[in-house]
C-alpha cells in the first residue's frame, strides 16, 4: 500500500511552538490534529471511508455524508509509548466488511466499531504493511527485524489468514502492493539492516516466493512502493526520499518501472516530502503533491511521462477512487481536512472538517467502544471548540476551529494547550518525540 514520505524540515516544529503560544489545543496523545491517510471500499460510490488522523480514525458509512470517531485504544494502540500511525485497509468478506488496522505488535480487525479482535495468525509481529489486491485478497507482511519476515493472506475479508511465504532475515519490509488474480503479482520494498540500503522484491505466485531485484534509487535513500497499474502489473511506481540538504529539507523522487521492477527512471520530484501520490486504475492519470508551498498538486495524463500543476492544494494525502480524487489537507488553513474532487484535482468539495466530526458509534454498555472511546470523546471534541469557549459543553455541535498563526501541516510534535511553567519542558520532549516518530514514519502515505 503506497505510503507518503513524512520528513519534517527543521522549522516545522515552530508550528507546534505557534500552537503553544497562540493557544491552539493539541490532540489527547500530544500531536496536533491532522489527517494523514485515507482508504475506501472498492464499490463505485465509496460507501465506507476510513481516515487516519493523529488522534484516532474517522469513519463514514455513507460516502462521507457523516462521520464517527474511533479512538486509538479501540484498536490497541495509542495508550502508551511513542505515537503510532497504523496501516489501514478495508477487507470485504462474505458476511461483513472489516477495517484492518496494522500495529507495531500485530493486526486488529473490526466490523462494527464497538469491538475489535486481534488476528491470531499475525501473532504479535510488527506490521510492515497490509494491502488489498483488486480481487479482494488481503496480504499482510511482518517486519520484526529478528528472523524471517512472514507473508500471510486472507480470502474471506480478514476473518482467517493462511501462511504464504517469507522474506529474508536482515530485511525490513515497509511497503507491500499486490495485483492480479489471488494477488499473484506482489511487490515489497524496504531496507536491509547491514549494510543499510533500499531493497526491492517481487513475487509471481501471490507471495509464496520472492526474488530480490537489483534496485537503483537514483540518488534516493529508501524505497516505498506507491502503486501498480492493475491492467499492466509490470508498471510500478516507487517513491524515494532524497538526502537532506544543508537546511535539513528532504525532497522526494517518484520512480517508475515498466519492466516489473528490473529498472526505474525518475518521472517527478518534489522540493519537500511527497505526502501525496494517487494512481488511476488504468494507469493513465497520476497525481503527486505535498505540504510544501513549492509543491502544488500536479497531474499527469500520460501515465507519468509529464506533469502539470492543477491546484495550489497542500496535500497531506491523496487517493484515487472511481468516485473521485480524495485529498487530505491542513484543516486550519484549508476548507477541509478531507476533500473530494470530481474534476481530477482542479477543485475539491469538503467531505470532513474536524469540528463536524461526530463522536463514537453508539455501543452497548460493556463493549470495548463504550468503555474506551466514549469517555475520551469530550476531550477530543474540545480540541475543535473556539478558544474562548471556556467551560462550554464539549459535546456541542457548533464548535468552530481557531487556527494558529502558523499552519500545523502534519507536524508530529507534542504540545500542550499553552506555554506555562512546564510548557517549555514539554516542548523539549516534543522535539525529541517528533524526531523519533518521523524516523519511524518517514514514508507513510496513500494511494
Amino acid at each position: 500500500m503506497p505510503r507518503c514520505l513524512r520528513r519534517v524540515r527543521p522549522g516545522a516544529c515552530s508550528v507546534t511552538v505557534a500552537a503553544l503560544v497562540f493557544g491552539a489545543t493539541a490532540a489527547g496523545n500530544g500531536r496536533f490534529p491532522a489527517a494523514q491517510f485515507v482508504t475506501l471500499t472498492p464499490d463505485a460510490r465509496g460507501e465506507r471511508i476510513a481516515l487516519r488522523t493523529t488522534f484516532g480514525v474517522a469513519v463514514s458509512d455513507d460516502a462521507g455524508a457523516s462521520w464517527r470517531w474511533l479512538c486509538e485504544e479501540l484498536f490497541d494502540y495509542g495508550a502508551s509509548g511513542p505515537p503510532w500511525d497504523p496501516r489501514l485497509a478495508w477487507a470485504r468478506g462474505p458476511q461483513a466488511t472489516s477495517l484492518l488496522v496494522g500495529l507495531s505488535d500485530g493486526l486488529v480487525r473490526s466490523s462494527d466499531f464497538c469491538a475489535a479482535a486481534r488476528v491470531p495468525e499475525a501473532a504479535r509481529d510488527f506490521t510492515g504493511d497490509v494491502t488489498i489486491a483488486p480481487d479482494g485478497v488481503t496480504l499482510w507482511v511482518s517486519s520484526n527485524g529478528a528472523g524471517a519476515n512472514r507473508v500471510i493472506a486472507s480470502r474471506d475479508g480478514g476473518a482467517t489468514f493462511e501462511a504464504r511465504g517469507t522474506l529474508p532475515e536482515g530485511f525490513l519490509p515497509e511497503t507491500l502492493e499486490a495485483t492480479g488474480a489471488d494477488g499473484a503479482r506482489v511487490y515489497v520494498s524496504g531496507v536491509t539492516i547491514e549494510p543499510r540500503r533500499p531493497a526491492f522484491y517481487r513475487s509471481e505466485d501471490g507471495g509464496r516466493s520472492f526474488t530480490e531485484l537489483p534496485f537503483d534509487a537514483l540518488g534516493g535513500r529508501d524505497a516505498f512502493v506507491s502503486g501498480v497499474v492493475t491492467s499492466r502489473p509490470d508498471v510500478v511506481f516507487v517513491r524515494s526520499s532524497l538526502p537532506e540538504d544543508g537546511g535539513g529539507v528532504s525532497g522526494t523522487l517518484l520512480l517508475r518501472s515498466v519492466d516489473g521492477g528490473r529498472s526505474f527512471r525518475e518521472v517527478a520530484r518534489t522540493a519537500g516530502p511527497m505526502f501525496g501520490f494517487a494512481l488511476s486504475a488504468d494507469g493513465s492519470r497520476v497525481w503527486v503533491g505535498g505540504s510544501d508551498p513549492r509543491d502544488p498538486l500536479r497531474r499527469s495524463t500520460d501515465g507519468g511521462d509529464t506533469f502539470a500543476a492543477v491546484s495550489a492544494l497542500r496535500a497531506l494525502c491523496l487517493r484515487w477512487h472511481p468516485s473521485g480524487l480524495y485529498a487530505c489537507a491542513p484543516y486550519t488553513t484549508s476548507p477541509f481536512a478531507l476533500g473530494r474532487s470530481s474534476d481530477e484535482g482542479v477543485s475539491f468539495a469538503p467531505l470532513l472538517r474536524f469540528e463536524s466530526l461526530a463522536g463514537p458509534p453508539s455501543c452497548a454498555p460493556g463493549t470495548r467502544g463504550a468503555g474506551l472511546c466514549t469517555p475520551r470523546w469530550p476531550v477530543v471534541r474540545a480540541m475543535f471548540q473556539p478558544l474562548d469557549a471556556g467551560a462550554a459543553d464539549a459535546g456541542t455541535s457548533d464548535a468552530a476551529v481557531t487556527a494558529p498563526a502558523t499552519p500545523p501541516e502534519s507536524c508530529g510534535c507534542r504540545a500542550g494547550a499553552r506555554v506555562d511553567a512546564g510548557g517549555w519542558r514539554a516542548l523539549g520532549l516534543a522535539l525529541a518525540a517528533m524526531l523519533s516518530w518521523r524516523r519511524r514514519a518517514s514514508a507513510r502515505g496513500s494511494r
